[in-house]
């Protein structure tokens, strides 16, 4: 049997479904998220390829689909924070004058800086075993590993990159049931 090949989207697919899988079945959660991260980590680099980082595009889109749910007259769904409804309700503003029309019109200052801050925690397992020669007696705490965040992340990264490719219904019950959607 010849081995077939594996593009970059099916191998994030195939991880995402694995980590999926391994959550149901009780697996351990440092595993799960190693896999999670991984599709996590290889969706992120393939989002650098388009110039706009992973956090960036994320975070535009949450803050201009809060703004439109503002502008609605709903609660915006975001945290209930100053600075957060500071920012929601300036878009609110910007989108009702015209200026902002789609979420790659919102300036994220920074952005690889809040990036690194914001994804730290996810990526602390995966480095710890990625880079194991610069601290060989390093110690990983089990609160740092996340494995729902890991397949989170993961799963949004893939919807950001790949918007008309369903993943398995499981999926979405993962992220159901877990009180990500």
């Amino acid at each position: 049997m010849a081995a077939s090949e594996l593009g970059k989207q099916d191998v994030a697919r195939r991880l995402i479904h694995a980590a999926v899988d391994m959550f149901e079945s009780d697996a351990d959660p440092l595993a799960i998220h190693v896999v999670g991260s991984s599709a996590f980590n290889l969706l992120r680099e393939l989002s650098k390829v388009g110039g706009t980082l992973f956090f960036e595009r994320v975070f535009r889109s949450v803050l201009f689909n809060g703004a439109t749910k503002v502008l609605k007259g709903e609660e915006s769904g975001l945290p209930d924070h100053p600075i957060v409804a500071e920012w929601v309700e300036g878009i609110a503003r910007a989108i009702e004058a015209g200026h902002v029309n789609s979420p790659e019109d919102i300036n994220v200052k920074d952005a690889p800086g809040a990036e690194f801050e914001a994804l730290r925690f996810l990526t602390g397992p995966f480095n710890f075993l990625k880079h194991a020669d610069r601290d060989p007696d390093g110690m990983l705490h089990e609160s740092d590993v996340k494995a729902i965040e890991s397949i989170s992340f993961a799963v949004t990264a893939y919807s950001l990159l790949f918007p008309t490719d369903d993943l398995d219904p499981k999926v979405a019950r993962f992220l159901k049931q877990n009180a990500i959607i």
